[in-house]
């Protein structure tokens, strides 16, 4: 194949498929992330629920108890501990519950579901906790919670204000009670007393009232603090599984565009093998037409020889005639112009016989440079040369055929500028070999007629043969190297050569 191209899986830039993954695991990073705050979220909001209906269950039990004990009469004053003992104490039995406290903002514990707590003080950071109860949280109503620890155990912590014992509930132990209840002497329109020094009103003992109303002035907050080990541990559990399905995500991603350069390459192999099997037909039609034209030019010769003896005795004979001689001369240069198109086409036909040896690339094209300086100053055509400050590598290679190759490109490129022009060659070691770059600033080559520069008898100079760069490929070819071509009509030609250390 004269003309190489690299392929690869998919033509795709580095920077493109790094933009690409990256994008797709912060996508997939968002996706945990949000997942699992909603999550988090939601197991808050559960627990939060958890401890408000706790804490509305303590206060709408002491106060249907206060007011069931005001209603009989008895003195729920000095009972009131005991009754929100025995509510907190029932609550307890609530599963997931540390305790159930009744504290006051500087964190003094006046009764605990856990009587081990009892008379104590809270931690400092659930006492800082209970002193934010002084602002409300928006949408939370009186509700606070925190999420915290305690003794290197993680709780969860709701906190609300004791609802005073306002009007209404004044109200609904004995209607007006309220509106009168500050009126300590008797006067006009006072209840009748009951027993010594006692006033009543509808029945009910005002000192009652009185003693109520010092219980509403005690600020008491209502606490729960919920375990939070199930709440931790389901929340690992929600974050292995978003890991898993991140994981698989990413594995989903990556695989599809796996898939993606898999059909890309597919297709690309695909066209490489049709291009293959394209040169292969190519090669075999070129190996078929050499093996004829080998044939017919073995056959051409022995009759051109008689031809070429029969010429120069036909010259013998009329050394007298100019006209005559004139014309046995041009005979006898036809013969040997057939000759030597005989033995090039031969010479294509037949396997080269390679005369391998170190060669000095660098050498080499100084020497065919040289030669060809007075062609190209007839041309009036500039030749510069460039190689590499270290000298180039010596190449295994047979240095006849390299010159016939070097020469050939050159005087190419001089012929193709007819006008003058520049040609410049470049030698330089490129990766596992060396690269000659031959340019010129001639006519260029048309785009149709690119693909067939190589092909024997393929020429656009009415004096040539078309088997120059066709032998030239060949050399190429049998050193395991690489030879193509870049030009364009009126932008000059570049012709690349490989030569393999």
């Amino acid at each position: 194949m004269r003309i190489l191209k690299r392929q690869r899986l998919a033509h795709v830039s580095p920077w493109v498929l790094a933009a690409a993954c990256g994008l797709l695991a912060l996508i997939i990073s968002v996706f945990a992330i949000n997942n699992f705050r909603r999550d988090k979220a939601l197991m808050t909001e559960i627990l939060l629920e958890k401890g408000t209906t706790l804490i509305r269950f303590v206060t709408s039990s002491a106060r249907s108890t206060l007011f069931n004990g005001l209603r009989g009469g008895h003195d729920v004053i000095n009972l009131w501990p005991e009754y929100v003992q025995q509510i907190l104490e029932h609550a307890s039995e609530h599963p997931g519950l540390h305790y159930l406290a009744i504290v006051d903002p500087e964190g003094f514990i006046y009764s605990c579901s856990s009587a081990d707590r009892c008379q104590q003080q809270v931690s400092p950071q659930t006492q800082n906790f209970l002193l934010s109860l002084q602002d409300d949280l928006p949408g939370n109503g009186k509700f606070r919670y925190r999420i915290g620890g305690e003794a290197g155990v993680p709780v969860f912590q709701v906190a609300a204000k004791f609802p005073p014992f306002g009007r209404r509930f004044l109200n609904a132990i004995s209607p007006g009670l309220s509106s009168s209840r500050h009126k300590r002497r008797q006067g006009p329109g006072q209840p009748m007393l009951h027993g010594p020094g006692k006033q009543m009103m509808h029945g009910l003992n005002l000192d009652l009232v009185f003693q109520l109303e010092e219980l509403n002035r005690q600020e008491k907050i209502i606490l729960v603090e919920l375990d939070l080990v199930q709440f931790a541990k389901a929340l690992s559990r929600k974050k292995l599984e978003i890991v898993f399905l991140s994981i698989v995500l990413l594995l989903v991603g990556v695989g599809g565009w796996i898939s993606i350069l898999t059909l890309e390459g597919l297709k690309g192999s695909q066209s490489r093998l049709r291009k293959v099997e394209e040169e292969l037909r190519r090669s075999e039609q070129l190996a078929a037409l050499g093996k004829m034209a080998a044939g017919v030019a073995h056959e051409l010769r022995n009759p051109l020889s008689s031809i070429k003896g029969l010429a120069l005795l036909l010259q013998t004979r009329v050394a007298g005639n100019s006209n005559d001689v004139e014309t046995a001369d041009i005979l006898v240069q036809e013969v040997e112009r057939l000759n030597r198109s005989i033995g090039e086409l031969l010479d294509y036909a037949r396997p080269q016989q390679l005369q391998k040896d170190e060669v000095d690339l660098q050498q080499l094209l100084q020497k065919a440079v040289s030669l060809i300086r007075i062609d190209a100053e007839a041309a009036g055509v500039e030749v510069s040369a460039e190689f590499p400050k270290e000298h180039l590598p010596s190449v295994q290679a047979d240095g006849d055929k390299l010159s016939q190759v070097f020469l050939n490109l050159l005087l190419n490129a001089i012929q193709s500028m007819e006008n003058g022009g520049k040609l410049h060659v470049l030698a330089e070691r490129s990766g596992d070999g060396v690269e000659i770059v031959v340019t010129d600033s001639g006519c260029g080559i048309s785009a149709e007629n690119l693909d067939r520069v190589f092909d024997p008898y393929f020429t656009t100079k009415p004096e040539g043969t078309g088997l120059g760069l066709a032998m030239s490929a060949k050399i190429v070819e049998e050193h395991g190297g690489t030879i193509k071509i870049i030009s364009g009509i009126g932008k000059g030609s570049s012709v690349k050569v490989q030569i393999p250390l």
